[in-house]
């Protein structure tokens, strides 16, 4: 392990600050969040040398993020007043199909899911286009794909994807995706005790960032399996939001989450232990299932959800979509021919990634 700088919440707010001569950091919410991910990252004795410097730039990117979504909101006020009104949820668990589903409804005309170049760019720096920013992501995911290969079985993606917004509450320094990467069991205890409304909020100040640079002609449309963890959170921020529930057995929920974690976390550990994981996902799944269920059978929330099988999706891709798109008031029958070229190219790549 390398032991000769601490990963330190002070230096990392400098480095950042320092690579782009800026110093404003947003609103302070996140910095309690910054402190607990940097001291638990500190306290990962497996991390070598070069994943301890990735975990260091696992931070620095978001903190990078907060200071242009800052210099952008001052630059143009009018942001604040971009309606962000009732977004779509995908949700139900990490590994139940949530990509699947949420692929597959976003070819919709009404639908706006934002590309995974967006979530974790969400300002484009001066001097930069778009274009760079794509650029710039499918080097980043070749890059991971080369140290990781078998992660691309198991979610593959690309810039221009559809993908989790789990991104933009990593601007907010309250993420399960930082969990997942690293063996960091405080920040995840800490991160399970906390509420999330304001780091929900800053999650909304995001998507209007996105919506300015990229306005949607349909309805947001957003996923993330960790979302309900914190459901009170998102409803508060977001009381008008619909929600499609995805459930499948939590046994092989577990597993498949944890060949993922195992998979992440070898590219940056000098060891993992498999059975640990096994153990942690477990844990991490039975809070899910009992934090998700009260919450989605709240009258005010069952009243705008819908719940779908996992088996059901897989066995019959199209009559699900066609039931989502019912209960959501869109068109079903629009488009017809590309939709179901991408059911069938979906499932194809889901089949190779199930488990």
């Amino acid at each position: 392990m390398d032991t000769e700088q601490a990963i330190d919440p002070d230096s990392l707010l400098a480095d950042a600050a320092s690579t782009l001569d800026l110093a404003d950091f947003g609103p302070p919410g996140f910095r309690t969040g910054l402190r607990e991910l940097a001291r638990s990252l500190d306290h990962d004795r497996t991390l070598t040398r070069a994943g301890r410097e990735q975990a260091r730039e696992f931070v620095r990117a978001p903190l990078r993020n907060r200071l242009l979504l800052a210099r952008q909101a001052a630059r143009h006020p009018e942001i604040a007043a971009i309606p962000v009104a009732d977004p779509v949820f995908v949700l139900g668990g990490p590994r139940s199909g949530t990509t699947l589903l949420h692929r597959l409804l976003a070819g919709h005309p009404g639908l706006h899911a934002p590309r995974f170049w967006e979530l974790t760019r969400p300002v484009t720096p001066d001097g930069m286009t778009a274009e760079d920013l794509l650029r710039a992501t499918e080097q980043g995911l070749a890059d991971l794909y080369r140290k990781a290969p078998r992660f691309r079985a198991i979610h593959a993606t690309a810039a221009q994807d559809p993908e989790e917004c789990t991104w933009l509450l990593a601007t907010e320094m309250a993420s399960m995706v930082f969990s997942v990467n690293f063996d960091i069991p405080e920040y995840t205890t800490w991160l399970l005790a906390q509420e999330l409304t304001e780091a929900y909020r800053g999650h909304r100040r995001q998507l209007q960032h996105l919506l300015w640079r990229r306005p949607a002609t349909g309805t947001l449309l957003l996923k993330d399996p960790y979302h309900g963890l914190w459901l009170s959170a998102i409803d508060r921020v977001y009381p008008q939001a619909r929600y499609l529930f995805l459930r499948r057995d939590p046994t092989t929920v577990t597993t498949s989450l944890a060949n993922l974690v195992r998979t992440l976390r070898e590219v940056t550990h000098d060891r993992v232990d498999p059975d640990a994981i096994e153990a942690e996902c477990a844990r991490l799944v039975k809070t899910l299932t009992l934090r998700q269920d009260p919450a989605r059978r709240a009258p005010a929330v069952a009243g705008r959800s819908l719940e779908i099988e996992y088996d059901d999706l897989v066995a019959a891709p199209g009559q699900v979509v066609a039931d989502v798109l019912g209960f959501l008031g869109l068109d079903v029958d629009e488009p017809r021919e590309p939709r179901r070229a991408s059911i069938a190219g979906q499932l194809g790549e889901f089949g190779r990634s199930a488990v």
